[in-house]
C-alpha cells in the first residue's frame, strides 16, 4: 500500500489511507468498464505514488477522458481498457503536453498542388 514515511504519526497515516479509500471509491464510481476491481485497487495504489499522491490529479485526467470511454459498439466488443491497465499505463495524463510545448492547428485549405 504506501509506501513507509518514518515522519507521519499512526494517525496521519490512518487519515491518508481513508482518503485513499474515498478516492478510489470514486474512480471506481466514474470509471465506465467496472472488471477487475481488485486489479484496480493495486493499481491505484501504486498509481498515487507515481503521481505524488494527486488522487485529484488522477480523477481530474478521468473526468476529462470520459467521452472517449464511450459504451462498446454494438457489436459488443469493448475495447476500453480496464481499470487497472488505464492506471498502469499512467492514462489520466494522456492529452497533457509539456510546459513549453505548443501544438499549432493545422491550416485549413492549404493543398499541395501536382505538377
Amino acid at each position: 500500500m504506501h509506501e513507509p514515511d518514518l515522519n507521519r504519526t499512526p494517525r496521519r497515516a490512518a487519515l491518508d489511507e481513508l482518503e485513499d479509500d474515498a478516492a478510489f471509491e470514486e474512480f471506481w464510481r466514474l470509471y465506465p468498464r467496472r472488471e477487475g476491481r481488485g486489479a484496480a485497487r493495486r493499481a491505484w495504489d501504486i498509481a498515487l505514488r507515481r503521481a505524488d499522491r494527486d488522487a485529484e490529479g488522477i480523477l481530474v485526467g478521468l473526468r476529462s477522458q470520459l467521452h472517449r470511454l464511450s459504451p462498446p459498439s454494438a457489436g459488443g466488443v469493448d475495447f476500453r481498457p480496464y481499470p487497472a491497465t488505464w492506471l498502469r499505463d499512467e492514462r489520466w495524463r494522456d492529452g497533457e503536453e509539456p510546459d513549453g510545448l505548443q501544438f499549432l492547428p493545422a491550416a485549413h485549405g492549404s493543398t499541395q498542388e501536382a505538377t
